[in-house]
C-alpha cells in the first residue's frame, strides 16, 4: 500500500510520459521516476515530516470491503500522476518549492494512512473470527469472556 501512494507506480506514464497524446507537453524522460521516488523523497522528506501530514484514524462509517479500499485508493493515487509531471515541467523539484516538498509528504502520508487503516480493518474484521474447539470468537477471548482454555487452543 505504501509503494502504491506514489503515483508514477500505477501508471502506463511511469518514467516519461511515453508513446502516447501528451497534449500538455510533459517530460519524456527517464529519470523522472526515481528523481522524485527517491532523490527528492530522499533529500527532502522525513519520518516526522510525513507524520504531520497523516490524518488521525477515523473508522469507517460503515464496514467497506477491503478491495473496495484498495480500489478508491489507487484510483485516488492515479488522480496524482499529472500533477507529478506539472510539479516536474514546473521545476518545482529541482527547486524544492513548497509545492512540491508538501505533495510529496501528502503522497508519503496517504500511503502510511492506508496501510494502518488495512491493519486496523484486519484486526477489527479478526474479532468476530471463531478459532478453537469448541469455536470461541476471537472478541471473547481478548475481553477475558471465554479464557484461552487448553481445549480451545489444541483444539479439543
Amino acid at each position: 500500500m505504501a509503494d502504491a501512494s506514489q503515483p508514477l507506480h500505477i501508471t502506463v506514464h511511469f518514467n516519461g510520459w511515453g508513446d502516447y497524446p501528451n497534449p500538455n507537453n510533459y517530460t519524456q524522460s527517464k529519470k523522472i521516476h526515481s528523481k522524485f521516488e527517491s532523490d527528492f523523497v530522499n533529500a527532502h522528506t522525513s519520518a516526522d515530516a510525513v507524520l504531520s501530514h497523516t490524518a488521525a484514524y477515523a473508522a469507517p462509517a460503515a464496514s467497506v470491503p477491503v478491495m473496495t479500499r484498495v480500489e478508491n485508493y489507487l484510483l485516488a493515487t492515479n488522480s496524482h500522476v499529472a500533477q507529478v509531471y506539472q510539479l516536474e515541467g514546473a521545476g518545482a523539484f529541482d527547486a524544492v518549492t513548497p509545492a512540491a516538498v508538501n505533495f510529496t509528504l501528502d503522497r508519503l502520508a496517504d500511503g502510511a494512512v492506508m496501510l494502518r487503516d488495512l491493519i486496523v480493518q484486519a484486526y477489527v474484521d479478526a474479532l468476530d473470527t471463531k478459532v478453537g474447539y469448541p469455536q470461541v470468537l476471537v472478541r471473547d477471548i481478548l475481553s477475558g469472556a471465554k479464557p484461552p482454555t487448553r481445549s480451545i487452543a489444541d483444539g479439543g
